[in-house]
């Protein structure tokens, strides 16, 4: 997903940080422990979205036929 979305990388990441924190003050324990482990792992997570390729555009014209 953070792939697809990498302008909102950091944006993502502070989401997580902010829901662990909230999980926690609630006493969501399950749900404090997910979100902590996104925050722990960003970095992995980060370099996993990186060596995923990005969406290429087709090509609309092929030079190698000629045209009519």
């Amino acid at each position: 997903m953070l792939a697809a979305v990498a302008s909102k990388a950091e944006t993502s990441r502070q989401l997580a940080y902010r829901l662990y924190t909230l999980c926690e003050r609630k006493g969501w324990a399950d749900d404090a422990r997910a979100y902590n482990e996104v925050v722990t792992g960003w970095s992995s997570i980060e370099t996993a979205a990186a060596k995923i390729p990005g969406p290429s555009q087709g090509i609309l014209f092929d030079s190698t036929k000629e045209t009519p």
